[in-house]
Formats: C-alpha cells, sequence, structure tokens
C-alpha cells in the first residue's frame, strides 16, 4: 500500500515495517517457547492482548507515552506464571503469628465458678490415686490432665496461686474447678464457699 506523505511502497512504508518487526519478534518468541516454558506462557498472554493494546494506543489513548506505560503494565501482568511461588514460602505457607504471652506465661483456658472442699475428703484417694492433702496447692478438674499447673485468679480481689490438678471434678453444675482448702484461703473465698475465677494452663 503506498504512503500518503511520499507516495512510496515496499518496506520502505512504516505500516510494512511494523509487520515485519512483528514477524521478527514471533520468530525470537518461538524460539524462546521452546526453551522456557514461562516466557512461552507470557507470549501466548501477550499475543491474545497484543491486538485490543494496539487498538486502544492507536485510537484510544491521545498521549502515545501514557499508552506505553498501559502496554508494559498489561505485558508485566501477563508475564506472571500461576501457581508459581514467588515469595519463597511456599504456596500453603501461613504467615508465623507471634504469640503474646501472659505476664506470668499462662495461657487463658476457662472464666467460671470456683468451689473448694477440704476437711471432710483430707486423706482420701484422689482420681490421680494420690491422697488427698486439703491444705496442698491442689485442685480439682473435669478434663485437664493430672499434673497440669494451673494459674486461677480470683476476679472480685485479683488474688491468684497456681495448682497442680490431681483430681476430677466438681460435679456441681456451673462450676469449673474445685480447689483445695488452702488454694481457696490463698484466694480468700472460704467464707463465700465459691468466687468467680479465671482458669490458665502454666507452660
Amino acid at each position: 500500500m503506498p504512503c500518503r506523505s511520499c507516495g512510496r511502497s515496499g518496506p520502505g512504508n512504516a505500516p510494512d515495517r511494523r509487520r515485519a518487526r512483528r514477524r521478527t519478534n514471533r520468530i525470537r518468541a518461538k524460539s524462546q517457547e521452546k526453551i522456557n516454558p514461562a516466557f512461552s506462557q507470557a507470549v501466548t498472554s501477550w499475543r491474545l492482548l497484543e491486538q485490543p493494546v494496539c487498538l486502544a494506543m492507536r485510537f484510544a489513548t491521545p498521549n502515545p507515552s501514557a499508552a506505553f506505560c498501559a502496554c508494559a503494565l498489561l505485558l508485566l501482568s501477563a508475564c506472571a506464571v500461576p501457581g508459581q511461588d514467588t515469595t519463597g514460602t511456599g504456596p500453603s505457607a501461613i504467615p508465623a503469628t507471634a504469640a503474646v504471652a501472659s505476664p506470668h506465661n499462662a495461657r487463658p483456658l476457662q472464666t467460671g465458678q470456683a468451689s473448694w472442699y477440704g476437711r471432710r475428703f483430707h486423706g482420701r484417694t484422689t482420681a490421680s490415686g494420690v491422697p488427698f492433702d486439703m491444705n496442698a496447692m491442689t485442685a480439682a478438674h473435669r478434663t485437664l490432665p493430672f499434673g497440669t499447673r494451673v494459674r486461677v485468679t480470683n476476679l472480685a480481689n485479683g488474688r491468684a496461686v497456681t495448682v497442680t490438678i490431681n483430681d476430677r471434678g466438681p460435679f456441681v453444675p456451673g462450676r469449673i474447678i474445685d480447689l483445695s482448702r488452702g488454694a481457696a484461703a490463698k484466694l480468700d473465698f472460704l467464707d463465700a464457699g465459691i468466687t468467680k475465677v479465671k482458669v490458665e494452663v502454666e507452660g
């Protein structure tokens, strides 16, 4: 097709030069496709975007530099290979969350009513097999393993004590832990009989 400005036709014409460059680029791309699968996928994506991008550059954008930037952004997005990990953490990596320890190195477990038991059970065999000592810092819990150390805080006065689980109970609905008389004395609720507490497992 002859050039509108000079009337020439052939390889010197701008449309012919563009077509020649595109053919050269396609030949280079095919050689790269055989070497690099990721490049092959990027080229395929670019071929799908080539025509609409070129049309947008010619007709939709009056500023050539802005059109070039838009074209570059589309090419970069097409080069992203799905499923490939680029962060070094793997596709199923889970961001590590720092555990914030409490001032007493304990993790919250329960909040509820606590009771205590003493003289009537003193010397009897507990569920763990050891004799019950009402003055020792021990407690009964329905599910925690024997030997677990828990920190019990009396929410009424802020007092706290560390006890070892060596028995099962309490079996009264609404209560979460049954403390020895000695532990209840430390928490200052002997007279009240029950109090609201927070139970934390010490690690």
